[in-house]
């Protein structure tokens, strides 16, 4: 008689389960994190409008993010005026007028590009152009400062928001270079004593105009004098045009006066 073995005795055992190394959490690197960053120095702490690279610390200390300026003064500085932009350089304000050159009698009302306003017609008047009387120059910049209205523990990243600031001027674009120009739009925000104009280069800002292609949202970035030109030369091309101006001072470190 055969005897037929049962399916169960042929098959090999299991091997017994092999137990967990060590966790595997020391393979993996830490989470970077901005706070842990050696103190700046103080001449950083102070600045006003504080640099990607500290210089005056050995060695420099540079930062990659602009989160990571934040944190690191707010982690060390937390008085720094960014930190209330109402106590701050640069208060928000209420758009205002300003005007930088002479402007004649009777000249037609302020058209608002941003709000939409339609300009009111005076009788009587006659349209003035651009070449005696300048552009009317809506002027916006924007920057990022920490939302002070939200928690923010040692650990964890600041919120940020946007602040952003518009003031309407009068500039005689036609009698400037880029580089003039720049520094008209800086002044209209009392920024001209902290920023510069590179010779040749930056910093970028977009230039729009009633009836311009693309209109604000697709305004374009003018950086270079060749850039300036192409606009100066549509613009002329319009009569009385509303022109608007913007740009971001996260984007102008590298264009920032150095305090002696």
């Amino acid at each position: 008689m055969q005897h037929r073995l049962h399916p169960s005795v042929s098959r090999s055992p299991k091997p017994a389960p092999v137990p967990l190394g060590p966790s595997t959490q020391e393979n993996i690197p830490p989470r970077p994190n901005y706070a842990d960053l050696r103190r700046p120095s103080d001449f950083w702490l102070k600045s006003v409008f504080p640099g990607w690279i500290d210089g005056a610390s050995d060695p420099p200390l540079r930062f990659y993010t602009h989160d990571q300026i934040v944190t690191t003064m707010l982690t060390y500085n937390p008085g720094h005026p960014m930190f209330h932009p109402a106590a701050g350089p640069v208060p928000q304000a209420p758009v205002q007028a300003t005007v930088t050159s002479p402007t004649s009698e009777g000249a037609p009302g302020i058209f608002d590009p941003v709000l939409g306003l339609p300009e009111p017609e005076i009788a009587g008047s006659a349209p003035a152009t651009s070449n005696t009387r300048g552009y009317r120059v809506n002027v916006l910049v924007q920057y990022s400062a920490a939302d002070t209205t939200k928690p923010a523990s040692y650990r964890s990243k600041p919120s940020l928001k946007v602040i952003r600031s518009s003031k309407l001027s009068i500039i005689d674009i036609d009698s400037t270079d880029r580089c003039g120009f720049i520094k008209c739009i800086l002044d209209v925000h009392d920024y001209g004593i902290d920023y510069s104009p590179g010779v040749h280069f930056g910093p970028p800002f977009k230039m729009s105009w009633t009836g311009s292609s693309g209109g604000k949202a697709g305004a374009p970035t003018v950086e270079t004098d060749a850039d300036f030109a192409v606009i100066l030369a549509s613009l002329k091309k319009k009569k009385d045009p509303a022109v608007v101006v913007e740009y971001n001072l996260d984007d102008m470190d590298g264009y920032r006066v150095l305090s002696p």
